[in-house]
């Protein structure tokens, strides 16, 4: 009885699907701005398709909705302007393809515009390169877009980048990631972290950016353990993040 148990529960655990890992990479929704007049709407498809063509392991990917959404990338328009290709013998007149858009983070927007070169033109030229624009500012930004997701570990510690404001906010000289918050009672709390702390490397490897850090945690999860070196009060120590 006890081994025909255990054969049915092992046949259920095999037959059950495999739970997916959870993506890392920018949910960006796109969207014609007003009633995509001026080819807008049309441009919006391009840029859709340049999104769901991303390699395995790309940093963006494409949003069915607003509400699952990391980014809102609002095209507001498209033209091709004619201008002077002096690459040509002898120069002559060329059409260049211009896209301009809002990335919207929030309550941020960014504008956006993406234009051709001399030699490849298109629309889907064009979209492609408003893609890789969206794509720079995911690097620079990724640690507070992974931050707000409903999935972050609550690891009890807010971080940013050392900048010449935090240093002086913090009486610090030296690093790139800096803790700006503790919650008390937090994994951060209770592994001895403080605001002002200076985070040097993650399980040995340096910290060059936010970015780095937040997404070897979102990587891991909950319930993983992270070694992190640190600078405190002038003092390097290593200390133990156990996310809960």
């Amino acid at each position: 009885m006890r081994s025909a148990l255990m054969a049915a529960a092992l046949g259920a655990a095999l037959a059950a699907p495999a739970v997916a890992a959870q993506s890392a990479a920018a949910r960006v929704y796109v969207q014609a701005a007003g009633a995509g007049a001026n080819g807008a709407a049309d441009s919006v498809e391009d840029i859709k398709k340049e999104l769901a063509d991303q390699k395995a392991g790309s940093l963006l990917a494409l949003a069915n909705s607003r509400q699952e959404a990391d980014l809102v990338l609002e095209v507001t328009g498209r033209h091709e302007e004619t201008k002077m290709n002096y690459d040509l013998t002898p120069p002559a007149d060329w059409p260049f393809f211009i896209l301009t858009a809002a990335l919207l983070d929030g309550d941020r927007s960014t504008p956006l515009k993406a234009e051709t070169g001399v030699v490849i033109k298109g629309w889907r030229t064009a979209a492609g390169l408003l893609v890789s624009q969206v794509l720079v500012y995911v690097e620079d930004n990724h640690h507070m877009l992974l931050r707000r997701r409903a999935d972050w570990p609550a690891i009890g510690v807010e971080f940013d980048e050392l900048t010449k404001e935090r240093k002086k906010q913090f009486g610090v000289k030296d690093g790139k990631v800096v803790v700006t918050a503790v919650a008390p009672g937090g994994a951060g709390e209770k592994a001895g972290l403080h605001a002002g702390d200076v985070i040097a490397t993650v399980d040995g490897e340096k910290l060059k950016s936010p970015v780095k850090l937040a997404r070897a945690i979102y990587a891991r999860g909950p319930r993983a353990t992270f070694a992190l070196g640190v600078m405190q009060a002038g003092s390097a120590r290593t200390v133990s993040l156990a996310v809960p």
